[in-house]
């Protein structure tokens, strides 16, 4: 077989493979176009949906989270944000939505927890960290201010 013919092999096969995944925005997507429509219950629909079609999906977990926290709905936010976490319990993105969420509850000791979950995962110093600890402080919640390990002190 040509380097031509084996070209139009690997081309078809690649178009054949690639083509739907480029063709449909993923269900995150989707959600979010919805959601910018200001279509919530739709939003809703996609990303539960993606949950039932991939439970094992933490970031389908996150994203619905997410959505929750977003339109105001911290405490349903923090039962996804949970299971995102029992699914992968280092997950930044999660650590970081759990300890937003649980301060707009109100609850610190939680919100500290995951705080420090959150810098033994990746540092005091990552994205993630400093906006939860930036969130904490402006809530006026003491533990961000124990948080802050001695290194970070310098």
């Amino acid at each position: 077989m040509s380097k031509f013919v084996r070209g139009i092999f690997a081309a078809t096969a690649f178009a054949l493979i690639a083509a739907p995944a480029l063709a449909h925005p993923s269900p995150i997507s989707r959600s979010r176009a919805a959601e910018d429509k200001g279509q919530i219950a739709q939003a809703l629909l996609v990303i539960q949906s993606a949950i039932v079609a991939h439970p094992g999906d933490p970031a389908n977990y996150i994203a619905l989270a997410d959505l929750y926290s977003r339109t105001g709905h911290p405490n349903a936010a923090i039962k996804y944000y949970d299971d995102a976490l029992f699914i992968d319990p280092i997950d930044k993105a999660a650590l970081k939505g759990m300890a937003l969420a649980d301060i707009a509850v109100g609850d610190s000791p939680n919100a500290a927890k995951n705080l420090d979950l959150l810098e033994r995962t990746c540092g005091a110093r990552c994205p993630e960290s400093v906006a939860v600890r930036d969130a904490m402080q402006k809530a006026k919640m003491p533990e961000a201010d124990a948080a802050v390990t001695p290194l970070d002190k310098h």
